[in-house]
């Protein structure tokens, strides 16, 4: 199973997604932390990714591309995966599927998650994650038992460079405006489905896993 996971900066998408990879027994693809691992060997293409990423810039789309292409090819995604961060634009939605196509897959579901402008700041604005285990925790929503300390590592906890006011109400404008773009894109497939994000994390999880099941649900009557 292909799923992919749509939604603004701080719409819980990356969280969500980690959850429901563990449910399911596939990887979960963070396209966001594949481009930071990248940009943190300081190769010449990482610090390509680095510049964009600190400026709250989009990484440009081949070398997103590119990145995402070498990790689907690994031999643990045979039996899927879930996405979350890409593709982000029609154009990146139009070469995923052309490149799964290859592949002789094809999207499963998307899921967008849908969260008011104001919620993503307060979420952002807050949010922690632990550089060893990618652990996310928020300064007010979830926070560590210890501050700024990773309850699973005991790492200490960071603000990402992009997590900054200026740069963050920056990423929500560029994400909604290519975001509405892309739900149509999808829409018009057949196989998007809106979530309402501004509830609790658990409930989220639960309505995700119902739209699975029933997909296949439906999906095994129909053969």
């Amino acid at each position: 199973m292909i799923l992919i996971l749509l939604g603004p900066p701080g719409s819980g998408k990356g969280t969500q997604a980690q959850k429901t990879a563990r449910q399911l027994a596939v990887p979960h693809l963070s396209v966001g932390d594949l481009l930071r691992k990248e940009a943190a060997k300081q190769s010449a293409l990482g610090k390509q990714i680095g510049a964009s990423l600190k400026q709250g810039e989009l990484v440009s789309e081949a070398i997103t591309l590119q990145i995402v292409r070498e990790r689907i090819q690994q031999t643990d995604c045979e039996n899927g995966f879930v996405i979350d961060g890409f593709p982000r634009t029609v154009q990146q939605a139009q070469t995923f599927n052309k490149l799964l196509n290859k592949l002789r897959r094809k999207p499963d579901h998307v899921l967008w998650i849908d969260v008011d402008a104001e919620s993503l700041l307060e979420r952002l604005s807050g949010r922690r994650i632990c550089p060893n285990c990618k652990a996310i925790y928020h300064v007010k929503f979830r926070p560590p038992l210890k501050p700024g300390i990773c309850d699973r590592c005991g790492q200490i906890l960071i603000q990402r460079s992009d997590d900054t006011p200026s740069v963050i109400e920056k990423r929500i404008r560029q994400s909604l405006t290519e975001m509405e773009k892309l739900k149509s894109f999808y829409h018009a497939q057949g196989i998007l489905r809106t979530i309402d994000g501004n509830r609790e994390e658990w409930q989220i999880s639960d309505e995700i896993m119902r739209i699975i099941r029933n997909v296949r649900l439906f999906m095994t009557i129909e053969v």
